[in-house]
């Protein structure tokens, strides 16, 4: 049996400006999530949730897209990204707890040395299912493998 998938209505009033092929599956694997950021001059960024990490891809011109930074992660299908102030807060559903990106440097180059992980010292999680971030910097970070896979606020105006 074969799947046919109708796309009623494509191109209008879409346009392609650009895209961007991950081939190196034994790198990055299959796409998971998406999310954008802006730097402070602009620039725009999207953030690329891969089945073994997160891709930040420069999108500002979109007939050249360019990888800017890579970091390698559990390998999980499940990963969400989100952004508050110049973090990018990403969860999984495997280990590591929230891992953090410090992006202030951007336009400038990021390191390894700008990621780090939260797993909550008082309330210890290694995974999550989904985040959401509110206008106030509170993350809720839900399915978290705390308890029974509950919710944990997070303040991150304290992050600097």
């Amino acid at each position: 049996m074969a799947l046919s998938i109708s796309v009623i209505g494509q191109n209008k009033n879409v346009q392609l400006l650009g895209s961007k092929t991950y081939n190196n599956t034994s790198l990055h694997g299959d796409l998971n999530d998406v999310w954008g950021y802006v730097d402070s001059l602009g620039n725009e960024y999207a953030l690329v949730g891969l089945e073994k990490g997160v891709s930040i891809v420069d999108v500002t011109d979109p007939a050249n897209l360019v990888e800017v930074f890579y970091v390698a992660g559990p390998s999980t299908i499940w990963r969400d990204i989100k952004t508050w102030n110049k973090h990018a807060y990403i969860c999984n559903e495997l280990s590591g707890g929230l891992q953090i990106i410090d992006m202030s440097a951007l336009p400038g180059a990021i390191t390894s040395n700008d990621v780090y992980y939260h797993t909550g010292p008082l309330f210890p999680f290694p995974d999550a299912h989904n985040l959401w971030i509110d206008e106030n910097g509170i993350a809720y970070v839900f399915g978290a493998g705390f308890g029974k896979k509950g919710a944990i606020f997070l303040d991150l105006t304290t992050i600097q």
